[in-house]
């Protein structure tokens, strides 16, 4: 999975960036705190279904964090199912977002503004692929 998204009204605050599959079924979140929701938005989203028989496992990890951390996964080739991002309290610029899982067993996560020191909660849904 890969992805771009732009607000069309320039540098804004994001609260929650989300990208969701269910049994082929996309929900896509990109919001910051008002409720108006009159911002417009860009989604490019490159996407390939995978049929669960080619998966040793499927799952999700999450948790809250305020600063880059590293989960624990299965071990093997991990593909991004899905994520969300959202920050505990108000909204903020982003500066980094990643999830960056490896071979061994873990990913890397960030969802940071520039000073890096904010709560958010956060959601990995991974597969492993068969090998």
């Amino acid at each position: 999975m890969g992805f771009n998204v732009k607000c069309l009204s320039g540098d804004r605050h994001i609260k929650q960036l989300k990208i969701h599959e269910d049994n082929g079924a996309l929900t896509v979140a990109y919001r910051d705190q008002n409720i108006d929701d009159d911002d417009s938005f860009v989604l490019e989203l490159l996407w390939t279904y995978i049929p669960r028989s080619h998966f040793s496992q499927i799952g999700e990890s999450s948790g809250t964090a305020h600063r880059d951390l590293s989960s624990p996964i299965p071990v093997g080739k991990a593909v991004l199912r899905g994520f969300s991002f959202t920050y505990a309290s108000d909204d903020h610029h982003l500066a980094q977002i990643k999830l960056l899982p490896d071979l061994t067993g873990s990913v890397s996560i960030a969802f940071r503004d520039k000073d890096g020191h904010e709560d958010f909660d956060w959601v990995y849904e991974w597969g492993i692929l068969l090998y």
